[in-house]
């Protein structure tokens, strides 16, 4: 986002956090949904301005939201096969907009670990330490 756009983004994203969503509404997509039919219905907001608004409360609630929420065995589960762990680091390194050059090194060196880890069969115990 251009560096003067912050500040609207930042007010939209307050606005957001402010406005109460019917008791009815569960998921933030709703909520989302919910709050840009509020600042059409308003009347006092351009489309420009909507559509500003939404990406601003997507941008927090992918990015800010994603990194603040608890990473706990129970919140996330382990990956069960390394293209899934792989596709999961690629989703951060695209949101976080890193070049496509140190993503695809970034997803290199998993991969190489990985090879690496099944065929000579590491295991990692729960200290943390790894057995061969």
């Amino acid at each position: 986002m251009p560096d003067r756009n912050q500040a609207y983004y930042v007010t939209w994203v307050r606005h957001y956090l402010q406005t109460e969503a019917p008791a009815v509404i569960t998921s933030e997509k709703d909520r989302l949904r919910d709050f840009c039919e509020q600042l059409e219905r308003g009347g006092t907001n351009q489309d420009w301005q909507i559509d500003q608004a939404r990406r601003a409360v997507e941008l927090y609630l992918n990015v800010y939201r994603k990194e603040t929420a608890p990473t706990t065995a129970a919140v996330a589960p382990p990956f069960t096969d390394a293209e899934s762990a792989c596709a999961r680091l690629q989703e951060v390194l695209r949101v976080r907009h890193y070049s496509i050059h140190t993503e695809h090194t970034y997803l290199d060196w998993v991969r190489r670990f990985l090879t690496y880890a099944k065929d000579n069969r590491l295991d990692w115990q729960a200290e943390g330490t790894v057995r061969s």
